[in-house]
């Protein structure tokens, strides 16, 4: 669902472009706007964009666009970046829901698994979400042809890490989502 949202968030809607170099843009409004829902949308902004996940997909670049999409209990901020990549981040309060993603159009230059054991540790605290990080499950991903998904799984709130490669092994996407 929440890759169908974002996902529609690009098709469909404009987004606030960044007014000259290196300035971020305020972020466009969009769904149902409430007052709650606008503290939720700070709240989450302010969260997310200091933490490890963002850093890895703007790496070398800039802000170049972006939205926050209300619906309900629920907020999604959307970022486009200069190099073509994106960053997502998705809370609903109702049923205690995070999801953030990051795609990558620029190489890493960190090990995926240090960024995202970073990310656990910004979400969770220093004890993490309790992330077994020495036994992924491999995948094939289902919406990209020979791409492989490493997943990772925590004891805490339904948490999950995951890192994609493309067909020649460069890391493509990184997420982590929650669920308590």
């Amino acid at each position: 669902m929440v890759l169908g949202l974002a996902a529609g968030l690009v098709a469909c809607t404009p987004m606030l472009p960044a007014t000259a170099a290196g300035e971020a843009p305020a972020c466009e409004s969009l769904g149902d706007v409430t007052t709650a829902n606008r503290v939720l949308a700070g709240e989450l902004q302010r969260s997310v964009t200091s933490g490890a996940l963002f850093a890895a997909a703007a790496t070398g670049t800039g802000i170049q666009a972006c939205s926050v999409w209300h619906a309900g209990n629920s907020v999604e901020l959307l970022y486009r970046f200069r190099s073509g990549g994106q960053f997502t981040a998705k809370r609903d309060a109702t049923i205690e829901s995070t999801e953030l993603r990051a795609k990558l159009t620029l190489p890493s230059t960190e090990d995926p698994l240090r960024v995202l054991t970073r990310a656990e540790r910004q979400a969770f605290g220093e004890q993490g979400c309790g992330i077994d990080w020495e036994h992924p499950d491999i995948e094939a991903a289902k919406s990209e042809p020979g791409a492989t998904d490493s997943v990772w799984h925590g004891q805490t709130c339904n948490c999950r890490a995951r890192a994609r490669r493309d067909a020649l092994g460069t890391v493509i996407e990184l997420a982590l989502t929650s669920a308590c």
